[in-house]
């Protein structure tokens, strides 16, 4: 997701430009589509010299981050809920709050921008190597 500073809103994705107002998200960008700093003392391309956008959309937002925390958070509740709820069938109930958790972090990743993915993903992998081991028995 991408918030558009110039009109405000969210772009579902990870879109170049905004849906709704056209503007570009990664920068000023010039008639061909190179990206440019956002600084408005530049008038032209750096690379092909053309005129570049009066409006940029780009800049940082924090609505994603605190938008992934709010569904990471229910879903960590909701498989707490479910433990809770399924007491007499243990395994329904982690069945049910592996199934949560499966569909909770899966929205969180397409909620989350592409740099905060990779470290996040990192981060999984490396715990998921201590938990479960390299496989090396050497």
């Amino acid at each position: 997701m991408r918030w558009c500073k110039n009109c405000g809103k969210v772009n579902s994705g990870w879109p170049a430009r905004c849906r709704y107002c056209s503007v570009g998200l990664d920068g000023r960008l010039c008639t061909r589509g190179h990206v440019n700093p956002t600084d408005v003392r530049l008038s032209f391309c750096g690379e092909c010299g053309q005129p570049l956008e009066r409006k940029s959309g780009a800049g940082f937002s924090a609505a994603p981050y605190l938008l992934a925390s709010a569904v990471f958070a229910t879903t960590t509740l909701l498989c707490g809920l479910t433990t809770l709820l399924f007491k007499e069938d243990p395994s329904m109930a982690a069945l049910v709050a592996l199934l949560i958790l499966t569909f909770g972090l899966r929205l969180v990743f397409q909620i989350l921008p592409p740099a905060a993915k990779s470290i996040a993903r990192e981060t999984v992998n490396f715990f998921l190597r201590v938990i479960l081991g390299t496989g090396n028995k050497g």
